[in-house]
């Protein structure tokens, strides 16, 4: 079993004893638009991919507060790394689509910073309500 699977399973069962779960969610990356080539040719776009993952919604810390550009619309949140087929980035979103997540942190969050621990196992980040 891989670091990843095996914090995954930690975190899970820690964050289900302290009351801080991993929802079930999914990071949506953004697609590319068509356009048309030098020859008048139109290239179709890629679709926005949508990458199936466990992710944890949080308030965020004191020293985020009083960083440049906060909001008070903004959380923080940690999406495991464990099954994630393509890392996400700044232009993606995370959606908690959980029933059980509580009614404010299900819905699609558009990621305003990330950052991958040393050792692979999460991303973390902030974001705002989409």
């Amino acid at each position: 079993m891989t670091l990843p699977a095996r914090f995954a399973r930690i975190a899970a069962a820690v964050g289900q004893k302290v009351g801080a779960p991993f929802w079930t969610g999914a990071v949506l990356i953004d697609g590319s638009p068509g356009y048309i080539n030098d020859d008048g040719d139109f290239i179709p776009g890629q679709p926005e991919t949508e990458v199936p993952c466990k992710v944890q919604i949080d308030s965020l810390t004191e020293a985020m507060r009083v960083a440049a550009g906060f909001t008070d619309k903004q959380y923080s949140f940690v999406i495991l790394a464990d099954g994630l087929t393509l890392p996400p980035n700044t232009d993606a979103k995370v959606q908690v689509t959980d029933a059980k997540a509580p009614a404010d942190f299900r819905g699609e969050w558009l990621v305003s910073s990330l950052l991958r621990d040393t050792a692979g196992i999460a991303w973390s980040g902030r974001g705002v309500r989409a």
